[in-house]
């Protein structure tokens, strides 16, 4: 009994530790520790984290040497890239590809990305090959690593490392502005110089634009990035037949970074594209998909385990992804066109290759990050195919109406997002997490004048506002929702109208937002937001793709300062 009135009596001290730091700091830290306690597994580990960054922002103060009067290095950021370095399943050098922090961060921040953006969305870096040349050192004769692709690496892991916080406070700056304004620079002085590592340092950094919901001067980055790529095709090509390499190993590695690559960016851009409901800026490539063994999925790998190195687990997931790619491609060019017949047959197409998916890649079967994303992208597919019909229209072959199909894959993706964070509740992530969330929020919003879609968009919201505290994408995605719904007076789910009126945004913040992602404009949409404007489709009968994110922002900001 006194065992446990200890305990308890602890707890309670650890709860008004908690409630004081929750008092005393600003509002913005007090949202962000609220965050942090809705995310853990723990509360408790929120306190201890707190506790830490306390001692550390405590010890961070230059100690004068008595003899020289000159300034040492404080011990608390010593302790806190030994603990970072301790702590990181991949150990590498900062220097010479980063001035920007020490060893221990930038291990914690390389070793994040190959865990969870390399896994999927940006699954054109080869670990091997990267890792090579980054251990070795040598600046100048390195293939696959370079500083600006580091850089772009660590500015982007930056936005959900808590470490790269205590970091920055530490340090007295923004340690993810440190680490783009080190990309552009880099980039500036070696602009002139195409390579392959360019291309992807170029993707990495639009990608970093875009968490920030900032992708529309982002979009330059991105665009560089493909205008590069076609001045390289021809080479890269050239290099995958011959690497020139005289070992068979070696000559095997390279034939594979080549390959992961080029297919690795075409998966990339057809998931970023769909954000903008648009097919991708890039066509599939015409080599071999070398990082599989059999150049595809292997219909022996099955079986309910757990994935061992040997079977290669993110290059199956690399090769589905890029047979959901050239499906999402063919979806798109049907977008907001009004046949139905190509969007059944790629349905069915679609149905058909996820019933003979190997176990190894489901999630149903081996849950992961990996599998969830893919889970989710094949939804996304689906979603492509139906969201610009009418929800009550009827489809052939028994399937129901579009707006069932929808909903259905809808659901889907919220189940897999939903064990996703209870798998992993204080864990890291990708911006990946984001786009299959903002591809069913823009399929309900137009449903939600049909009830069975209310606790859907409750739930996808509830998601959504997850990432807000490190992706202000998040945020502007629920502020674009909230001013649709308000302006067509659609019905919201009680709990929805609650979270949309906690978004404390400003007028200053949402009067110029660079946000390009777009929302698909149905004729009711364009009939309120473009009074004076053509109706929703042209004379083919083919509708509007929709409006900028931004520009709607911007849009609803004005309409609230003239009221």
């Amino acid at each position: 009994m006194r065992r446990k009135n200890e305990s308890l009596q602890s707890e309670l001290d650890q709860l008004r530790t908690l409630l004081d730091y929750i008092r005393n700091r600003s509002e913005v830290e007090s949202m962000e520790i609220y965050r942090r306690v809705r995310t853990a597994a723990d509360p408790m580990d929120v306190v201890e984290l707190l506790r830490g960054s306390d001692l550390l922002l405590r010890n961070s103060g230059t100690d004068r040497d008595r003899t020289g009067g000159s300034e040492t290095p404080a011990s608390g950021l010593g302790n806190l890239e030994l603990s970072a370095f301790e702590h990181s399943s991949i150990k590498v050098r900062a220097k010479p590809w980063t001035q920007v922090a020490g060893d221990g961060l930038v291990s914690e921040l390389i070793s994040s990305f190959f865990a969870y953006d390399n896994g999927f969305y940006l699954s054109f870096i080869d670990q091997e090959c990267f890792l090579d040349d980054m251990q070795a050192g040598d600046t100048a004769n390195s293939d696959f690593c370079s500083p600006l692709l580091v850089n772009a690496i660590c500015a982007l892991r930056c936005s959900t490392s808590e470490r790269a916080r205590v970091y920055g406070s530490v340090q007295g700056f923004d340690i993810r502005e440190r680490f783009l304004n080190e990309t552009r620079q880099l980039l500036d002085a070696d602009y002139g110089r195409r390579s392959l590592t360019t291309v992807q340092a170029l993707l990495v950094l639009y990608t970093c634009y875009t968490g920030q919901g900032r992708d529309r001067g982002g979009l330059q980055y991105r665009h560089a990035a493909y205008e590069m790529l076609k001045r390289l095709q021809v080479k890269l090509e050239a290099r995958f037949t011959n690497p020139g390499i005289a070992d068979e190993a070696g000559r095997s590695k390279c034939q594979k970074a080549v390959s992961r690559a080029l297919w690795g960016i075409y998966c990339f851009e057809s998931i970023s594209a769909s954000a903008y409901l648009q097919p991708s800026l890039v066509r599939a490539p015409t080599i071999p998909r070398r990082f599989v063994d059999n150049g595809g999925i292997d219909p022996a790998v099955t079986g309910h385990r757990a994935p061992e190195p040997e079977l290669q687990l993110s290059a199956y997931v690399l090769s589905a992804t890029c047979d959901l790619s050239e499906k999402l491609y063919e979806s798109m060019l049907e977008y907001g066109r009004p046949e139905v017949d190509t969007r059944i047959r790629l349905y069915q197409e679609l149905r058909e290759w996820g019933s003979n998916m190997p176990s190894l890649i489901r999630a149903d079967t081996n849950f992961c990050p990996e599998t969830s994303l893919l889970s989710t992208y094949e939804d996304m597919v689906a979603l492509n195919l139906f969201r610009s019909l009418d929800p009550s229209q009827r489809l052939p072959d028994d399937l129901g109406t579009s707006g069932l199909i929808c909903l259905h894959h809808c659901k889907r993706t919220l189940d897999t997002s939903e064990r996703y964070w209870e798998a992993w509740p204080a864990d890291d992530y990708s911006i990946m997490n984001i786009y299959p969330l903002f591809h069913v929020a823009i399929t309900l919003l137009h449903m939600l004048r049909d009830n069975q879609s209310h606790d859907l968009f409750d739930r996808v919201c509830a998601l959504l506002s997850r990432f807000a505290g490190d992706f202000s994408l998040a945020r502007y995605i629920l502020q674009a929702l909230k001013s649709v719904a308000i302006r067509l007076r659609l019905p919201l789910p009680q709990a929805t109208e609650s979270l949309f009126r906690d978004l404390k945004m400003s007028a200053a913040e949402l009067a110029d937002v660079p946000a390009a992602f777009v929302l698909p404009a149905h004729a009711e949409m364009w009939d309120v937001i473009y009074e004076e404007e053509q109706g929703g489709s042209d004379e083919n009968g083919v509708q509007h793709m929709g409006i900028e994110m931004g520009e709607l922002l911007s849009q609803w900001t004005n309409l609230e300062l003239s009221n």
